[in-house]
């Protein structure tokens, strides 16, 4: 008979399975538990921000008793701590957890202003199977106040864990994108970052490449595999890259995974990846010495170039990404120009996300970090820093989506691209490659034939997370338009 009913609201990344959910349940309901046959738990999938209340109506249809928020940063935080606030005052005897992203550093008192138990922090598997022990004992009382949980040292053996794809728990027929994740923790300890947290492990090489095969087998709609490792080309996991470069040739999938581009890896690692089935991204994060010192990053601005550039000589059949953070302390507007400038030129694909900052995070607590203003709809989001007003770093990141509107739309057309970069090759200014964009971005906002398609695209593209591969929003069309103001642009010029 079953003593417990547990919903696990999760999502592993928007429109993707929810892995690590899934992990969570396996080992919940693993044969070794001393929780088998006792607990009941559903998982819920609010698939996108705006699917938050629709899943917290099928919670409160299942009536659980513990209820476990698997959260994701771009869930609107009022949202959440309402959807906490009213499932408690419909049931006060449901015991509710959160765990991850946005409320990773919730505070004690805010976790009480809303009816949360227990805040889980680190890893989950373990102090969660402590909560539902304590939940279904017969000297259960539930906890006074808010309940900080720790576990950063994790599992000591990965492989513990049930594999939700080798048991087959996801139904994957329809699936064409997921992430696998090849380990847990990172060594970097980066100050922003709530993963460095943990000490990384890995999962063995035989279970990662079983769960490949597995995801492949059950897949047949499989496009893409992100590998979640936090540096592809480390000792740990560089000699799964010709097993898994295999299997990528075989079944023409396209893998991704990460690269952190301070440390300096061997010609042969990196040409080991050479192949048009690769894709690589760079954690670049910035090229500003002293932001990278303010938040812990191991790597030098030169350092950094100069394994972009090799990772493009000796893997140039793979493709390559640069991942910057706008926001990091003491970045100015002309630096994180001059970081965009030369990535641009470099035509990498670019990735930048928008800093976070967490309350109680090694960032936060630091005199930099005391000096940031953070966003009350977005968790954490930065709205100023300790050397950008709020005005001025909104202006940065207007001005960078504006250039990656007019980059995505390069990647839609060779003949538009070549001449792009023909003329910004020859301009003289400062920044010829952004400013170039940026007098395009505005001409297709003010074009009759174009500021509409312009315009949407500055209205839905999310400010927190902006890439140079969302050239798919723009149709033929768009397209045609976009080239013919440029040619106005070019014979100015």
């Amino acid at each position: 008979m079953t003593d417990i009913r547990i919903a696990i609201a999760a999502t592993c990344d928007i429109d993707k399975p929810p892995v690590r959910a899934l992990m969570l349940k396996g080992w919940l309901e693993r044969e070794s538990s001393p929780l088998h046959g006792k607990i009941q738990i559903r998982i819920f999938e609010p698939g996108n921000p705006s699917g938050l209340a629709a899943a917290v109506a099928q919670i409160r249809i299942f009536r659980p008793d513990v209820l476990f928020f698997y959260t994701h940063f771009s869930w609107p935080e009022k949202e959440l701590f309402s959807a906490f606030s009213s499932l408690k005052k419909e049931n006060p005897g449901i015991v509710t957890v959160v765990y991850n992203d946005s409320v990773v550093k919730l505070s004690e008192k805010t976790a009480c202003a809303h009816g949360i138990d227990f805040i889980l922090r680190g890893e989950s598997e373990l102090n969660f199977e402590k909560i539902i022990a304590r939940r279904i004992s017969p000297d259960w009382n539930p906890p006074e106040k808010p309940e900080i949980m720790h576990d950063y040292g994790g599992m000591e053996n990965l492989n513990d864990i049930p594999s939700p794809f080798l048991n087959r728990q996801i139904d994957l027929a329809g699936t064409s994108k997921m992430q696998i994740f090849l380990g847990r923790g990172c060594p970097n300890h980066c100050f922003y970052c709530p993963i460095g947290e943990s000490r990384i492990r890995y999962f063995t090489h035989e279970r990662i490449l079983s769960e490949i095969r597995a995801v492949l087998d059950q897949a047949p709609s499989m496009r893409r595999i992100l590998l979640m490792a936090p540096d592809m080309f480390s000792t740990e996991t560089a000699g799964l890259i010709p097993h898994i470069r295999k299997i990528a040739e075989e079944r023409k999938v396209i893998f991704d995974f990460y690269t952190h581009s301070g440390f300096r890896h061997e010609e042969n690692v990196i040409s080991s990846a050479d192949s048009p089935f690769f894709y690589i991204r760079a954690g670049v994060q910035s090229f500003n010495a002293v932001s990278l010192a303010a938040v812990n990053r191991k790597a030098d601005p030169d350092a950094e170039k100069d394994n972009l550039l090799r990772i493009r000589r000796f893997a140039p059949s793979a493709g390559l990404g640069a991942e910057l953070i706008l926001g990091l302390p003491f970045e100015t507007a002309a630096s994180w120009k001059q970081m965009l400038e030369w990535t641009v030129k470099m035509k990498t694909d670019i990735f930048v996300n928008h800093l976070f900052v967490p309350p109680g995070s090694p960032l936060s607590l630091s005199e930099e970090g005391k000096k940031y203003t953070v966003s009350e709809e977005m968790p954490y989001f930065a709205v100023s820093t300790n050397t950008l007003s709020a005005a001025e770093l909104s202006a940065l990141s207007s001005e960078t989506k504006k250039i990656f509107m007019v980059l995505n739309l390069l990647k839609s057309s060779n003949a538009f691209s070549h001449v792009f970069y023909l003329l910004s090759d020859s301009c003289r200014t400062e920044y010829p490659h952004i400013d170039l964009a940026l007098k395009t971005a505005n001409k297709l906002l003010s074009n009759d034939k174009t500021s509409v398609f312009a315009g949407e695209y500055m209205r839905r593209t999310q400010s927190y997370s902006l890439s140079t591969k969302d050239y798919s929003f723009f149709s033929p069309d768009n397209i045609k338009e976009a080239v013919a103001v440029f040619r106005k642009i070019f014979r100015e010029h």
